[in-house]
């Protein structure tokens, strides 16, 4: 399915990351990428619905690790798709919240939804990536 992202307020939409598939760049045994995508909100790494990379360290601290990542959403795998266009600059979210995202150049298509954090050797833990399309396929809001 096509996947734009726009903010839209519109409920109920369905959340289409939970027909999706999520990979990482490496995995700190067992949180895998699929963690992020399953439905749980759960904020604490230690409730094991979390993904990490294999850097050890826990979802339930440190939430500055996510300040600066890319939102990016496009139909390319290149740089298995951290080449694809940015969405929006993660500035930062409290421990234990979630945030909406908006798209900064407006409305946007893609196959893919990446969340990327720029540098080398950095953790990433998501407890909960949401992406929730327009029934058309016009807008949908991403939520982490």
């Amino acid at each position: 399915p096509k996947i734009s992202a726009i903010l839209a307020r519109s409920y109920p939409r369905a959340n289409v990351a939970l027909k999706g598939e999520a990979v990482q760049s490496s995995t700190l045994f067992p949180s895998g990428a699929n963690r992020a995508i399953d439905g749980k909100r759960h904020t604490f790494y230690t409730e094991g619905s979390c993904s990490h990379t294999a850097v050890h360290e826990t979802g339930d601290c440190c939430p500055e690790r996510l300040d600066g990542a890319e939102i990016r959403i496009g139909n390319s795998l290149d740089n298995n798709g951290n080449d694809n266009p940015r969405c929006a600059t993660i500035t930062h979210i409290p421990r234990g919240n979630t945030f909406t995202f908006t798209c900064q150049s407006g409305s946007m298509e893609g196959r893919y939804v990446n969340v990327v954090i720029p540098g080398d050797n950095k953790i990433l833990t998501l407890c909960e990536v949401e992406v929730y399309a327009d029934p058309t396929g016009d807008a949908a809001t991403l939520t982490l």
